[in-house]
């Protein structure tokens, strides 16, 4: 049995475990927990997510190939998945609807 063999039949509920895509708009790293894991091996996340035993996501029918699978997560890439959140968060603010007091602690913390 190969390692990553091993891994997937070792995964309990309650494990956190990386995702990735495998192309397309789903090549961000993520993480969730293993809420369930049926009878036949399928195992349920907390997002929502279905993968099968082989951790490769379970009905997904994109014809671009983008389908997910989970790997074990590891502290860096705890910390890689938190940057890329906090990046994205980042990305999303709009400084010209923030208050001058909040851009001003902004460009405090920013400072060298």
């Amino acid at each position: 049995m190969k390692d990553r063999e091993k891994w997937l039949a070792s995964l309990e509920v309650g494990n956190e475990v990386a995702i990735k895509g495998t192309g397309g708009l789903n090549n961000k790293w993520t993480s969730s927990k293993i809420e369930k894991i049926t009878p036949t091996k399928i195992m349920e996340m907390t997002n929502g997510k279905k993968f099968n035993s082989n951790g490769r996501e379970r009905g997904n029918k994109s014809v671009l190939g983008d389908s997910l699978s989970i790997y074990p997560m590891t502290p860096d890439l705890l910390d890689l998945i938190e940057r890329e959140e906090l990046t994205t968060k980042f990305k999303m603010i709009k400084p010209q609807e923030l208050s001058l007091e909040h851009l001003r602690e902004i460009v405090q913390i920013l400072k060298p």
